[in-house]
């Protein structure tokens, strides 16, 4: 679904990039209970050094600890301009990673780039969010990887190949999630990023995988006369298709099971995939 992967397909790097993720801990809370926090200890769009301790001792996060871990303390200051926090990066780094309720969390990342409350956000917030993500994504977790477990090297590598398709995805983000019109509402706005093809973005690994779908793309896109626009929503209404069949798949199954209720001979196994008897 989306831009998922099986197990088998997820790299040791990453594997190390999302275990670097749960290291910051919002996972451990609501999407609105972070953005009260952070909205409360902040003034004017921006965190001061006092409020950012406020929010980390009231969320219990990783460096309310007597000695937090450097590596910790080196990537939040990558956040920083002229010694204060931006709100609309943490807060939306925090939500990205906080627990898994996704309208709200769609309602929430929303309503941070709608600063003048216009209940539509341009193309180029859009455009900005995208970016953000995949800073988030490649560059700041990066930051936080644990190379006891991993060399440098291999993240290193693996991080500047995907940020060579940054190009080729940014346009690509912005339409899936805008389409062809220049602003969308908040209800446009999770509808689409709720559909199959679309709804893993909102992930840190779902943008690592998004970018690592752009080489095999690009290497389609060199060989056929076929526009790069064409080959992602092809790529994106296969996704969607699939979803609708697994559906269908499943429905078929219980039909099935249903009317041979009661025969032990007629067990039908389920695995990793959906095992049917041909008719």
């Amino acid at each position: 679904m989306g831009c998922g992967e099986s197990k088998q397909e997820i790299t040791l790097e990453e594997i190390a990039l999302i275990q670097a993720e749960k290291t910051l801990l919002y996972s451990n809370y609501t999407p609105q209970a972070l953005d009260f926090v952070y909205r409360k200890y902040s003034t004017n769009g921006f965190i001061n050094e006092n409020q950012w301790a406020d929010i980390h001792k009231n969320l219990n996060l990783a460096l309310s600890t007597k000695y937090p871990d450097p590596k910790l303390i080196a990537f939040y200051s990558s956040f920083k301009i002229k010694a204060k926090y931006p709100l609309k990066e943490v807060l939306l780094l925090a939500i990205i990673l906080s627990q898994d309720q996704k309208n709200r969390k769609l309602e929430l990342i929303f309503e941070i780039f709608d600063e003048e409350n216009e209940k539509r956000l341009s193309q180029a917030k859009v455009k900005e969010l995208c970016l953000l993500l995949i800073d988030f994504a490649l560059e700041k977790m990066s930051l936080l990887v644990d190379y006891n477990k991993i060399t440098r090297d291999s993240i290193v590598v693996y991080i500047q190949k995907l940020r060579m398709l940054k190009s080729f995805a940014i346009n690509e983000l912005v339409g899936m999630i805008l389409g062809d019109a220049e602003y969308i509402t908040l209800n446009e706005f999770v509808e689409n990023l709720r559909k199959p093809s679309a709804s893993s973005i909102m992930t840190l690994h779902g943008i690592r995988s998004y970018l690592k779908k752009q080489e095999i793309l690009s290497d389609r896109f060199k060989n056929t006369s076929t526009s790069r626009r064409q080959l992602v929503r092809q790529q994106s209404l296969i996704e969607e298709d699939n979803e609708e069949s697994s559906s269908i798949i499943v429905e078929r199954f219980h039909d099935k099971l249903s009317a041979k209720k009661g025969k032990s001979s007629d067990i039908i196994r389920l695995d990793s995939k959906l095992y049917l008897e041909t008719a």
